[in-house]
């Protein structure tokens, strides 16, 4: 009785060990969650603050038919046009023959798509924390950010390391082959990115892609970086400070070098834990591999 009871216990003790493994893959996908999605608020704050964005098009659009109202009613266009200035008159003719807008719906529509530039492209808002700033803080913003969710996916990772070392160390002490076959199957049923086991995919790239996950954020974010360097007459101008504009560039730069330090780290730990699945996962069992 007391040999079963025994037994008992060290099969929940398993069971329970499994499931904490599965509590710290829930936290890392969590974290990757939450780095895609400030990655796109990123990237899309940083893709609208462009000037060949469709928003910035639209405006433009509407200003030159606006400019070219009178031209554009009379089918007269006007003297002394450049060759891409005679393309646009063009098309600007063009939409007017399809739609037939007045001038007072011209102003009014180029009144809402500059609310929206200034509402929805400089001033960018943050959905879930309801948290409004400005486009040119974006990359000290959204560095900083970044850095944060990097350093707790990075803990994640190691932690859910530890745990997965922990438990095939575990299960290699199960002396039924039933147990330790279930326990293989429980834990890789919660995998992440990862592809121990080939099954009908049998391309290396596919297996890398996920690899390149942890990167995107580092483009987003140099993107911004480079945009901001190109973009410094701006910044220059309304903050009217040499000194505040470099603080500004000196901050982004080093979020974004702990960024890629972070994302290096994290794709070291990824490749560790799947060769720790390749050395651990029982592959004889699938003789068609």
């Amino acid at each position: 009785m007391n040999s079963s009871l025994k037994k008992n216990e060290i099969g929940q003790l398993h069971l329970q060990t499994i499931l904490k493994v599965e509590d710290s893959s829930r936290i890392v996908r969590m974290t990757l969650v939450f780095l895609v999605f400030a990655c796109i608020v990123l990237f899309i704050g940083w893709w609208n603050s462009l000037n060949i964005s469709w928003l910035e098009s639209r405006i433009k659009m509407h200003e030159y038919q606006l400019y070219w109202y009178k031209n554009i009613v009379n089918d007269k266009a006007p003297n002394n046009l450049s060759t891409k200035e005679t393309i646009l008159f063009q098309e600007c003719k063009d939409y007017y023959n399809s739609k037939h807008y007045t001038k007072a719906i011209l102003i009014a529509e180029l009144g809402g798509l500059n609310e929206a530039k200034l509402n929805n492209t400089i001033f960018i808002k943050i959905p879930i924390f309801n948290v409004t700033f400005d486009v040119n803080d974006l990359g000290l913003i959204g560095g900083f950010g970044i850095t944060i969710i990097y350093f707790l996916l990075l803990y994640s990772l190691i932690n859910r390391y530890n745990q997965l070392d922990n438990v095939f160390h575990l299960i290699k002490k199960l002396g039924n082959k039933i147990e330790k076959e279930s326990a293989y199957y429980m834990l890789s049923m919660d995998q992440i990115l990862t592809l121990p086991r080939k099954g009908i995919i049998h391309y290396k790239v596919i297996r890398l892609i996920p690899r390149f996950l942890y990167f995107i954020p580092i483009l987003v974010l140099l993107a911004i970086f480079i945009n901001d360097i190109i973009t410094f007459d701006i910044g220059y101008y309304y903050l009217n400070s040499l000194g505040k504009v470099m603080a500004i560039y000196a901050a982004s730069l080093v979020f974004l070098f702990l960024s890629i330090t972070q994302a290096i780290w994290c794709l070291i730990i990824v490749i560790k834990t799947n060769d720790l699945w390749e050395k651990n996962y029982p592959k004889k069992q699938f003789p068609n591999e």
